[in-house]
């Protein structure tokens, strides 16, 4: 009895999972077994899409593409732990939510507003190229989105202090949840920062390290939005990630089929790639 009343309390939950979320993904897979333009036409082609993903250097080459953007992963992991360390490290309470409320407001700001913020500052005349100017190093300057060798530093940089946002809550909700006796335990026993750190505090926040990079990972598969609105995957499919080709597909060349086989190949890496990440992660004590 107690049983089935939970299964009743969790019913909503599945209920809505179910409606959008595995549903959207079987509709998905229904759809990339035919060559469809969404607006009516429609013809089977079983797994033709997939034979043909096969063989597609554009989306291959996407992620050679993220591989150069997961450079900037270790920054997107430990620059919010930093920024939560150093929080925690406050004596002062007020300061300290001082600092946590300056990092996280820009979680509210939507996100083309910084987009479209960092592409004005990287215009042949923005900020950027100024600022160069300014310092005497004019010889710099550059487009710094329209120069194949720039594009994906200037990209990964956009993500500048790289210590705010909900990681930096997740990493400082964990250093909150830490005993104060083990603290004091390890400074009585002659503990430096850099022993706290690696030893009690890296540790035990393991969980929020998994969870971090994680999302990270998936970030980097899914994400195409600020591309899309930055480069659109130039110049010359220099930052065409996959899932702004699966965009592509689907929206500019009519190929919501081909675009659909697309989703669903990325879903699958997507788990693979968390799958192998908790593995790897939990393997090794994190």
């Amino acid at each position: 009895m107690r049983n089935t009343g939970a299964l009743l309390y969790l019913l909503p939950a599945f209920l809505m999972l179910g409606l959008f979320a595995y549903w959207p993904l079987a509709s998905a897979f229904r759809l990339a077994l035919y060559e469809s333009d969404g607006l009516g036409y429609s013809r089977f082609t079983g797994v033709q899409h997939f034979a043909e993903i096969a063989k597609d250097p554009l989306f291959w080459k996407g992620f050679a593409i993220i591989g150069l953007f997961a450079l900037g992963l270790p920054l997107q992991v430990f620059g919010p732990f930093l920024g939560a360390k150093l929080i925690h490290l406050l004596a002062s309470r007020r300061a300290a939510f001082l600092y946590r409320t300056v990092l996280v407001i820009p979680v509210v700001v939507p996100m083309m507003t910084g987009v479209l913020i960092w592409r004005n500052f990287y215009s042949p005349e923005g900020a950027v190229n100024r600022l160069l100017a300014a310092v005497g190093l004019p010889e710099l300057a550059t487009t710094w989105l329209g120069n194949t060798y720039t594009v994906i530093p200037a990209v990964i940089f956009m993500g500048v202090p790289w210590m705010g946002g909900i990681p930096m809550l997740l990493y400082l909700a964990g250093f909150i949840n830490i005993p104060q006796n083990l603290y004091e335990a390890a400074l009585l026993d002659g503990a430096s920062q850099w022993d706290i750190l690696r030893r009690i505090e890296m540790p035990l926040l393991a969980t929020q390290f998994r969870l971090v990079t994680i999302l990270a990972c998936l970030a980097l598969i899914q994400s195409y939005e600020n591309i899309l609105v930055l480069t659109n995957g130039g110049p010359g499919n220099a930052t065409l990630v996959p899932a702004l080709y699966l965009f592509k597909n689907g929206f500019e060349y009519g190929r919501l089929g081909y675009a659909s086989a697309l989703g669903f190949i990325l879903f699958v890496l997507s788990l693979m790639l968390t799958l192998t990440s908790m593995g790897l992660i939990r393997k090794r004590g994190f």
